[in-house]
C-alpha cells in the first residue's frame, strides 16, 4: 500500500484537475467547480494558483462529525 504521503506534492492532483478543465472544455462547459475543506488551506491555494476564485464558504454539517467549513471555488473556461 502507498501512503498517500508519498503522493503529495508530486502534482498528481493538479494533473487531475487539469484533465477535468479540458474534458469540460471539450463539452463546452462554461465552467467548472469545486468544494474544499477550509481545514486545508494547501488545497485551496492550490485551487487559487490554478486560476480558481471563491465563490462561497459555509458551514458543513454531517452525522457523527463535528461542522466543518466548505469552501466552494469556480473556474471559467
Amino acid at each position: 500500500m502507498i501512503s498517500s504521503s508519498c503522493l503529495r506534492g508530486n502534482g498528481a492532483a493538479a494533473d487531475l484537475v487539469s484533465w477535468v478543465e479540458e474534458a469540460a472544455a471539450a463539452e463546452q462547459f462554461e465552467g467548472v467547480y469545486c468544494k474544499v475543506r477550509a481545514s486545508t488551506p494547501q488545497n485551496v491555494l492550490m485551487y487559487q494558483r490554478m486560476g480558481y476564485e471563491t465563490v462561497r464558504e459555509y458551514t458543513a454539517e454531517k452525522e457523527g462529525l463535528p461542522p466543518f467549513g466548505v469552501v466552494v471555488m469556480a473556474k471559467r473556461l
